[in-house]
């Protein structure tokens, strides 16, 4: 069972749950307004709490997202649209169906990303013709299938700047050369994309842009 404490920070105070295992390092995560630390059985509260003082505000904020799409604004491409004044490239969306947007800025998403990986894939040496689609998906980003030979990119997307999105692409076709997740991999996709390790970041902690 874990042990319950309590901390403060900025005045507010914070459940605590630490729960020891045979383990080598501590591993602190803040869930749910919780902060939730695995702790090797040896160690002592003090060294715990030493490096709580020194993770918690960063992981406090790392957990305050902001949301993608509210009753008053909406995130696209980056910028933030009031929700009654969407203007994609001088042309006016209607949000007041919410069916309808889904479809309007899914079409725009597929678009840009075909675009993108039409630039992207022959600089990269990738010369095999792949499809393009868009997906409602929450657990990932983008996909490879080298059977299918298809590329397909979460519709979430398109609340990111057109960079973040870029930086996807990259790291999809970088599976069409090396599919895994190793050394080499990596080498290609910070060979067409620099700041990738900067972008994936604002990706995964939904910083739009």
């Amino acid at each position: 069972m874990p042990e319950l404490l309590s901390y403060t920070v900025d005045g507010k105070e914070y459940q605590v749950e630490i729960t020891r295992k045979w383990m080598r390092t501590i591993q602190y995560r803040f869930r749910d307004g919780i902060f939730k630390i695995s702790a090797p059985r040896l160690v002592s509260k003090a060294t715990i709490f030493q490096g709580l003082e020194k993770f918690a505000r960063g992981l406090i904020k790392r957990s305050e997202k902001v949301p993608a799409i509210t009753d008053e604004y909406i995130y696209i491409f980056g910028d933030k649209y009031l929700i009654n004044n969407i203007n994609i490239d001088n042309r006016e969306i209607d949000a007041s169906d919410k069916e309808k947007l889904d479809k309007e800025l899914t079409k725009i998403l597929l678009a840009y990303v075909t675009e993108r990986v039409y630039v992207f894939a022959p600089q990269m040496g990738i010369y095999e013709s792949y499809k393009v689609k868009v997906r409602n998906t929450k657990t990932r980003y983008g996909s490879n299938s080298r059977r299918t030979k298809t590329l397909a990119f979460s519709t979430s997307l398109i609340h990111y700047s057109k960079e973040i999105i870029d930086s996807v692409v990259v790291h999809e076709l970088a599976h069409c050369k090396v599919f895994n997740h190793s050394k080499d991999f990596y080498n290609v996709v910070y060979q067409h994309c620099p700041n990738y390790n900067v972008l994936r970041k604002k990706l995964i902690h939904s910083e739009f842009k």
